[in-house]
């Protein structure tokens, strides 16, 4: 958001250089015809800046928006991976393989073979991702409480965390750098949600 809003102001500035510029050209009664392109040339470009502005805030605008919505829409969604290639085909209880037993159902039953430590709650969707699933809750306290067991997968392959967004990955070792950062100069520093979390500590006085 500061980037863009730091582009917005320089198109503003140009607008205005050039805008002046139109006003003297415009405002001289004693011009000559061979002034007059020159005149027109300002024009086009005033014409042309602002249309390039206002095309460029647009799309800004469109990708922040885009951006939150995506956020937004993965707030109950989390991401499990580590796991075996093939883990959502494997082995399927024959009691599974009826057609009427939900697709999420049989998911949920394969992927709790292979995260055996961890209760994974009611899923209201489950899809598989090659060696991770996508697990989406309609409650986001149920996704919650599956986060707080990840500690039970330590010095298993598994993990389980936040779904991110393109950009969220694009930009996780930056954020994790800032998380590193602040815990050396004393801050309670944390990487969730896509995000590097700092704060300052707060000491209690007696």
């Amino acid at each position: 958001m500061a980037a863009m809003k730091q582009e917005i102001n320089k198109k503003d500035e140009q607008i205005a250089r050039l805008q002046e510029k139109l006003d003297e050209t415009q405002g001289n009664s004693q011009q000559t015809r061979a002034e007059s392109p020159n005149k027109v040339d300002l024009a086009t470009q005033l014409s042309e800046v602002k249309l390039s502005s206002s095309t460029h805030f647009s799309k800004e605008v469109m990708s922040v928006v885009k951006e939150q919505e995506l956020v937004d829409s993965n707030k109950k969604v989390i991401r499990i991976g580590g796991l075996p290639l093939g883990w959502d085909r494997e082995d399927i209880a024959p009691e599974l393989k009826d057609d009427c037993i939900l697709e999420t159902e049989v998911l949920e039953a394969q992927l709790t073979k292979v995260v055996p430590f961890i209760n994974l709650g009611s899923p209201v969707f489950i899809t598989p991702k090659g060696t991770q699933a996508r697990v989406s809750y309609f409650d986001m306290s149920d996704k919650i409480a599956v986060m707080k067991q990840a500690k039970s997968l330590q010095g298993t392959k598994v993990w389980i965390a936040d779904e991110l967004t393109p950009l969220q990955l694009k930009n996780r070792q930056a954020e994790l750098t800032k998380v590193r950062e602040a815990r050396k100069n004393g801050k309670w520093a944390v990487y969730r949600g896509g995000q590097a979390i700092i704060r300052d500590f707060h000491t209690h006085t007696t």
